[in-house]
């Protein structure tokens, strides 16, 4: 993939938002997520990284509300006014992309954060079914 950097160095960071740059070749859009607090950014992070690399593990772009499962949790791409492809997750009540969402990832980094605290505190491997 044109732009990939193995070491997760090809995005930056913008306040509580995180963007991709040299994807735009190869995927059509550069990606970007947001969180509301400084403690998500890393998850936020882990997120964008996951995305990067479902890129070329999957063959074929990320397009605009294309669901890209992390963890139990989905989220979808949204095109902005200046080309990103934000990413939304549905809104509590509604798992599946394409009803209700909101613009971010909170709940799909505190969710997966609490789903390997719990693995950690049981000495269990965090895998999903």
């Amino acid at each position: 993939m044109a732009g990939h950097d193995p070491d997760h160095k090809n995005h930056e960071k913008n306040g509580l938002r995180l963007h991709t740059s040299g994807l735009k070749a190869s995927n059509g859009h550069e990606l970007r997520a947001s969180v509301s607090r400084p403690r998500l950014l890393a998850g936020c992070e882990d997120f964008l990284c996951y995305a990067i690399e479902r890129i070329p593990a999957k063959h074929r772009p990320i397009e605009p509300d294309d669901p890209i499962r992390y963890g139990y949790w989905a989220m979808c791409g949204v095109v902005a006014a200046d080309s990103y492809l934000d990413f939304h997750e549905p809104v509590s009540g509604f798992p599946t992309c394409g009803l209700e969402e909101q613009p971010g990832v909170d709940a799909c980094v505190t969710y997966r954060e609490e789903q390997h605290a719990i693995c950690r505190n049981v000495q269990a491997t965090f895998s999903l079914p």
